[in-house]
């Protein structure tokens, strides 16, 4: 009798484990991006972009304009920032950063 309730919690324990490793994991954020070539980027004017630098550096913003030269982003800070083509080394399409709560104004009651 003890193995048979050995041998039923012991597969219990495994269903339960198997089900915790298909269930999705809920505390990574679902960020995703996709890689794109730099001449591809004259498709994608007016979304958010992540560029990496030969210089080791990353600036994420919204595609402002793109040229074969050079492209101009609005950077998540607000500054406009120009980077030369032969400078960027990966391109990526990423989601736009959530936008900052805004304290809500008081308002005095009408009398």
């Amino acid at each position: 009798m003890r193995r048979a309730a050995a041998f039923l919690l012991v597969l219990a324990l495994a269903a339960a484990a198997a089900q915790a490793a298909d269930a999705p994991k809920t505390n990574a954020p679902a960020a995703q991006t996709a890689a794109v070539a730099y001449d591809e980027l004259q498709h994608h004017v007016g979304e958010h972009v992540t560029l990496r630098s030969r210089f080791r550096s990353t600036r994420s913003g919204t595609l402002l304009h793109w040229s074969p030269t050079e492209v101009r982003l609005r950077l998540d800070s607000g500054a406009e920032l120009e980077m030369p083509h032969d400078t960027i080394r990966q391109a990526s399409l990423t989601p736009a950063p959530a936008p900052a709560p805004t304290a809500k104004a008081k308002t005095e009651p009408s009398k």
